[in-house]
């Protein structure tokens, strides 16, 4: 699977997305989140999965893949469903006051990636996106996750929605559901794009 999703990214050297493939992540940060899905999994920490922010899924298809394959080759019964949050329309704003030119960034196509879309890139990586233990949940983080009920304690919350406000959303409703032993990654803390000053 970490070939498969490489396969369809495009990294540039200095970027700040690419313009055509599956995720923005490196293959060396693939593989840290791969070792961290194993710790989880070698520490019998159990819980759910939850992605906020997942774009065009490779991150989402990477970590699913890897926590089934790793727990059948334990002989470990795959008992953990997989949460996917995401506008899947792109960004509707920054939440930043007077940041034009962020949200002048975020508004870009590229950042847009449809629900059909994503569900078609996980069957064509292997992923059944009908399997009743993935789950899709589309709309806006602010609207979304303050009315979701969590089912069951979480052991992985990764949290990509790349603005403030969808951040705190995701921090102040899950958070807390997050079991001991338990990873929480904030991806693009403190990220800016690289916007040239006028």
């Amino acid at each position: 699977v970490l070939a498969s999703v490489l396969a369809q990214s495009r990294y540039y050297e200095h970027l700040s997305y690419p313009a055509k493939g599956l995720t923005m992540q490196s293959a060396n940060n693939l593989k840290l989140l791969q070792a961290q899905i194993e710790s989880i999994v070698d520490t019998n920490v159990d819980g759910d999965v939850y992605e906020t922010g997942i774009w065009r899924a490779g991150t989402a298809i990477f970590m699913t893949a890897v926590f089934r394959a790793y727990e059948s080759f334990l002989g470990i019964e795959p008992k953990r469903h997989f949460y996917f949050f995401d506008s899947f329309e792109g960004f509707k704003g920054s939440g930043a006051r007077d940041d034009n030119a962020l949200d002048t960034h975020l508004s870009s196509p590229n950042y847009v990636a449809p629900l059909q879309k994503v569900r078609t890139s996980f069957r064509e990586c292997g992923l059944d996106p009908d399997d009743s233990m993935i789950h899709f949940v589309k709309g806006w983080f602010e609207e979304t996750i303050p009315k979701f009920t969590v089912p069951r304690k979480i052991s992985l919350l990764r949290l990509d929605g790349d603005v403030y406000s969808s951040t705190m959303t995701v921090l102040e409703h899950l958070h807390a559901h997050v079991t001991m032993g338990g990873w929480v990654i904030v991806d693009d803390y403190h990220w800016r794009p690289n916007i040239a000053k006028t």
